[in-house]
């Protein structure tokens, strides 16, 4: 994956609509790509995607590699 395919992804999370996905559950959907994401780039900068979805980690999330 090139680093448009992350960034796009990171833009569907951000602007997905408030009302159907909540700040906690869009930040669970970003920790939930995390894991993928950053098996397909060992350099996969977690911070910085969180960020670009606008989300924290929140507790119930998988734990980010």
């Amino acid at each position: 994956m090139t680093r448009k395919d992350f960034e796009l992804i990171a833009e569907v999370v951000r602007t997905a609509h408030p009302t159907s996905l909540g700040e906690s559950k869009r930040a669970y959907l970003a920790c939930l790509f995390v894991d993928r994401l950053s098996e397909q780039n060992p350099r996969f900068d977690v911070d910085r995607f969180l960020r670009a979805c606008n989300a924290g980690q929140p507790s119930s999330a998988p734990e980010a590699k």
